[in-house]
């Protein structure tokens, strides 16, 4: 019995070899006789690649800023200009903005001071008191995508603010529920 097991095993064997020494044999009747170098006639970038947003270089948003906002709401609005200095070496930057006119129903505030830190992951604004606005939670995305809040304003409530940066333009959309009147518009500001 057991020559007959040995038998099998030596069949096994001999039919695998011979599998894989015709797969070689296949193999070699399939390369060229000569080797050439290769042609590249397109490259496909993957999809994610051809959709995903240039990162923003926070130095680039250092400078002068000009524009405008607007409440639709109360159909108010004004000048707007923006001042930011980066800290390369410390990833930090100070804003300074200043909004002329009635906002939030008020009167024209003074320059509004913030800053924040910026690392590989994005930027924060947070953890400091904006006298007009409160206390900011603010996040940038590297690809320059606004998102966060001021809270409470000055005469409770809060403001919703969303957006995008890019090294030449800044776009804010805000939405504020101060406790005696709603207000909404857009912080348009573009670099000098």
């Amino acid at each position: 019995m057991s020559s007959s097991i040995e038998m099998d095993r030596s069949r096994r064997r001999l039919l695998r070899n011979l599998a894989q020494g015709g797969a070689a044999i296949g193999t070699i009747a399939l390369l060229p006789d000569r080797w050439t170098r290769p042609v590249i006639d397109a490259v496909v970038v993957p999809l994610h690649a051809q959709t995903s947003a240039p990162l923003i270089d926070p130095a680039t948003l250092a400078g002068n800023w000009t524009g405008s906002w607007t409440d639709t709401v109360a159909g108010t609005g004004g000048a707007a200009t923006m001042t930011v200095t980066v800290n390369t070496g410390a990833r930090t930057f100070l804003v300074l903005l200043d909004l002329d006119g009635p906002v939030f129903g008020g009167p024209d505030p003074i320059p509004q001071s913030m800053t924040g830190s910026y690392n590989l992951t994005g930027a924060t604004i947070c953890c400091q008191v904006v006298s007009w606005f409160g206390i900011p939670t603010v996040t940038i995305s590297p690809a320059g995508v606004i998102t966060g809040s001021f809270a409470p304003l000055p005469e409770n409530g809060s403001v919703q603010v969303a957006g995008t940066v890019s090294a030449t333009a800044l776009v804010i959309n805000y939405t504020a529920t101060p406790a005696r009147r709603r207000h909404a518009g857009t912080l348009t500001l573009t670099k000098l």
